[in-house]
């Protein structure tokens, strides 16, 4: 009956232990600018959807147990300034049309199963101030846009990409070099990182580095 509620601008679930999938019909809220349901345990997709929702200016699902790739049709939404789903489980990689949205100013994607690289895309953003990317597998290039935006991450890119997401063999506890932490620290002798925006160090096993090479040659488009 939520969704019949056309007119309605903020909806505001988080922290209820809500679970099951979100509706498809929260594309029928289109004068909806804020979904607030972090902290639950939605499963399933981000619905195509809420490219529906024009006038939406922040979505923040964070910590809960969604899934797949982020919808193409996030890219729709050209008021959007918030977009945060950290701590899910979201694969597959970040759409380019994400980074040309037009108002982006902060995304948290950290502590998912995305892979690839950063799209060129958000090296061309003009509004975004924070990038968050750890615990993914990423790996490079970073855009040099990114790193040479001297407002990015509270200023973290006076350490160059590395503002952006730690370098293979560093970390930090964010992901990205923190002056607090005089940037990115290197792992221990013996530990490294397989991805960027690292924020831990382990040993890796031949059968780990031999998935990384299979992620970065894009091995499931290989001919049998």
């Amino acid at each position: 009956s939520m969704v019949r509620t056309s007119n309605l601008k903020e909806l505001m679930l988080s922290r209820n232990t809500l679970r099951g999938t979100l509706p498809t019909q929260l594309g029928r809220l289109t004068l909806l600018e804020n979904l607030e349901g972090y902290g639950n345990e939605f499963s399933g997709t981000l619905p195509t959807e809420l490219g529906k929702c024009q006038t939406l200016r922040r979505l923040d699902m964070f910590n809960n147990k969604l899934s797949g790739p982020l919808p193409t049709e996030i890219g729709l939404l050209n008021k959007l300034q918030i977009f945060h789903v950290k701590e899910n489980g979201l694969t597959g990689t970040i759409p380019p049309v994400i980074g040309e949205l037009a108002q982006l100013s902060w995304l948290d994607v950290s502590d998912n199963n995305i892979h690839g690289t950063i799209p060129k895309s958000f090296a061309l953003s003009r509004t975004l101030r924070d990038i968050r990317l750890a615990d993914n597998m990423f790996y490079d290039p970073i855009p040099q846009g990114l790193c040479d935006n001297e407002s990015m991450n509270g200023g973290a890119t006076q350490y160059g990409c590395s503002g952006v997401g730690c370098p293979l063999g560093t970390f930090s506890d964010m992901g990205f070099a923190m002056e607090s932490e005089a940037g990115c620290k290197k792992c221990p002798e013996g530990f490294s990182t397989l991805y960027l925006a690292s924020t831990r160090c382990r040993k890796f096993t031949t059968y780990d580095i031999l998935s990384m090479l299979y992620d970065v040659m894009d091995g499931e488009f290989w001919a049998e």
